[in-house]
C-alpha cells in the first residue's frame, strides 16, 4: 500500500475483491497527497490502521462495502477536514456504529454519512 501512496497522481483508488489478503492493513508511513475517493470493498481486513489525517489529507468520499470482517478502524478520521461524505454499505455492526460516531464527531453540517444494511431490510 505505502509504493501505491507513492503515486503522484492519484485521486481515485477502488481496493475491490481481496485486493490484499491478511487481517491487517497497516499504513505506516504511506501518504496519499492527492487521493480525494477511495473506496474499500470485499476485503478480508480485520484491521484498518492509519493515520487519516496524515495518510489522506485531501480525501472527499470514503466507501466501505461488504468488509464483514472489519473490527476496528482508527478514531482519527474525524480529522481529516476536508471528508464531506462515508457511506457504509453492508458491514459490520462495529464499522456501522463507527460511521454512526464519525457522524456525530464531525458535526459541521458538511459531513455526510449513508449506512445502507441488509439487516434493517429484513426485521
Amino acid at each position: 500500500m505505502s509504493l501505491i501512496g507513492e503515486l503522484p497522481k492519484l485521486e481515485v483508488l477502488k481496493l475491490r475483491r481481496y485486493a490484499f489478503r491478511g487481517k491487517l492493513c497497516y499504513l505506516s508511513g504511506a501518504k496519499f497527497v492527492r487521493l480525494r475517493f477511495l473506496l474499500l470493498e470485499d476485503l478480508d481486513v480485520k484491521y484498518w490502521l492509519a493515520h487519516w489525517p496524515d495518510c489522506f489529507p485531501v480525501l472527499k468520499h470514503l466507501i466501505i462495502r461488504h468488509c464483514y470482517e472489519l473490527q476496528d478502524i482508527i478514531p482519527t478520521l474525524d480529522r481529516v477536514l476536508t471528508l464531506g461524505e462515508l457511506e457504509v454499505d453492508n458491514c459490520s455492526l462495529y464499522t456501522e456504529d463507527w460511521a454512526r460516531e464519525m457522524e456525530k464527531r464531525k458535526n459541521d453540517g458538511r459531513f455526510r454519512v449513508q449506512i445502507h444494511s441488509s439487516k434493517d431490510v429484513i426485521q
